[in-house]
């Protein structure tokens, strides 16, 4: 409805392939939402990961929670309880990250003679 694919990572190594690209990749990363892991190299990055997706569900929520009548007070009452539930050390919640990499075709060469 807004124009946002947010399964477009499920299709992007078929359009890559579609557009010529070679030696076509993916790995996936599954980051921890949150600074609950006890890894010393995961907490810091899941506490960011936290405040992207805060920052993510404030910018995505507001104009459909308005355009279906919801008061301001009720977004942010809805965004103040999921800002809680991303707080909440004993949910633990991880986000695939995806990476997608890709080669440009080979130049062909062409002599004329």
């Amino acid at each position: 409805m807004y124009g946002f694919d947010l399964d477009y990572i499920s299709h992007l190594p078929q359009d890559l392939e579609a557009e010529g690209f070679v030696n076509i990749q993916t790995k996936i990363f599954h980051v921890p939402i949150g600074d609950w892991p006890r890894d010393p190299h995961l907490r810091p990055i899941g506490g960011y990961l936290r405040e992207i997706v805060m920052d993510f569900a404030i910018a995505m929520a507001t104009r459909p929670f308005v355009e279906l009548g919801m008061e301001k007070s009720e977004i942010d009452e809805l965004l103040n309880a999921v800002r809680q539930c991303l707080g909440n050390r004993s949910i633990h919640a991880h986000l695939p990250i995806y990476f997608v990499w890709a080669q440009k075709p080979p130049e062909t060469s062409t002599s004329s003679a």
